[in-house]
């Protein structure tokens, strides 16, 4: 039986049918982009504020320590924004790469590791390689690359990290100072001294 038995007819709509109906019928008896046009905005906007308000709650879960109720959120949450802004949408890559982070702290390190590189992949390419997101990226991928036991390519990772941090912002930025410490540290371990 279909939704709306009596749209097939304009002279069946009757005045006490609510607002959706009538946008619906309207649709069908060739308002198609007036009405596509009015609809799509509403919704849409209201939808996205439903997720962001979801997104909030999520990231407040991560303060706490409860990453594991928060892995799934973000990972839906992805999924929503990307359908509805598209995959390279700012807010779909943020909440892919939350969801990463969700996992480096379960110890799912490979997996953390492999969809931080996707989001940055994605970030270079919308972005730039010093966008503040794909900062976070990489400073975030050596990080887990450390935690998996690969400080060679940490201190690549991280290099080239300073490098451009130094590059765009100077020395005295608190990313480019954070790196350098850490790459002293690496020096240290990987060459004795």
């Amino acid at each position: 039986m279909p939704c709306f038995p009596s749209l097939r007819g304009h002279s069946r709509a009757r005045p006490g049918m609510d607002r959706w109906n009538r946008r619906v019928l309207s649709l069908r008896t060739g308002g198609r982009v007036q009405s596509l046009a009015a609809l799509r905005p509403i919704r849409v906007g209201k939808l996205i504020a439903v997720l962001r308000l979801r997104q909030r709650q999520a990231v407040s879960r991560q303060p706490a320590g409860d990453h594991r109720a928060a892995l799934p959120e973000f990972e839906a949450l992805a999924e929503a924004f990307a359908r509805i802004n598209g995959p390279t949408s700012e807010a779909a890559r943020d909440c892919r790469a939350q969801a990463a982070r969700c996992r480096g702290e379960l110890g799912q390190v490979s997996e953390a590791l492999a969809e931080l590189q996707g989001v940055l992949e994605v970030e270079r390419a919308v972005e730039s390689d010093v966008s503040d997101a794909a900062v976070e990226l990489r400073r975030g991928i050596g990080v887990l690359l450390i935690g998996r036991g690969n400080p060679r390519e940490a201190r690549a990772c991280l290099e080239a990290l300073y490098e451009d941090v130094v590059l765009v912002h100077g020395p005295h930025h608190d990313v480019a100072v954070e790196a350098a410490e850490v790459l002293a540290m690496l020096r240290q371990e990987l060459d004795g001294g």
